[in-house]
């Protein structure tokens, strides 16, 4: 990891030792190994390895490698269109983990996809507030919500800035 980036290294290394009590030693493998494979892949974005590293250890103990798993895989799909995207959904979403169902992270990063793709040009802005909005949005919306709202915020982009209304 210090190869890659030493501020990587560092925040693996806060949390090694916590994670390793917790999920014992197979576990901890898999755990690194999912780790390393988010700061190696040429098209992640380094935040994502670095939000992946800086999420709670009874966090990590709780959702174990298949939760976090989960939670890699919804935002590395963001990453094959867009490294930007990846590294706020990580970013925003990480703190999250522990309060927010896998399968409602799941939805939102399938909701900021399909946002990506609409209104021309204007879809990385408007997905990318979407995404910045997550420790907000996500205490207050269900996964039914995500939809009509991402498409109303599609809708008054042209009068109201993507930042304004996400």
């Amino acid at each position: 990891l210090a190869a890659l980036s030493p501020l990587l290294a560092q925040q693996f290394y806060k949390t090694a030792s916590a994670a390793w009590q917790l999920l014992g030693r197979d576990g901890f493998h898999a755990w690194l190994d999912l780790g390393l494979g988010l700061a190696s892949r040429p098209q992640m974005p380094r935040e994502a390895a670095l939000a992946y590293f800086s999420v709670r250890p009874a966090t990590i103990g709780k959702l174990g490698p298949e939760g976090m798993e989960r939670w890699s895989a919804a935002g590395a799909a963001l990453a094959a269109d867009s490294r930007k995207l990846a590294a706020t959904f990580f970013t925003t979403t990480a703190p999250l983990l522990d309060r927010v169902s896998q399968e409602t992270l799941e939805a939102w990063s399938d909701e900021g996809r399909a946002l990506q793709k609409v209104a021309g040009w204007r879809g990385e802005f408007l997905a990318q507030a979407y995404f910045a909005s997550a420790p907000s949005s996500l205490s207050v919306l269900g996964k039914s919500d995500f939809g009509p709202w991402a498409r109303l915020g599609a809708r008054l982009q042209p009068a109201l800035r993507e930042q304004q209304f996400f």
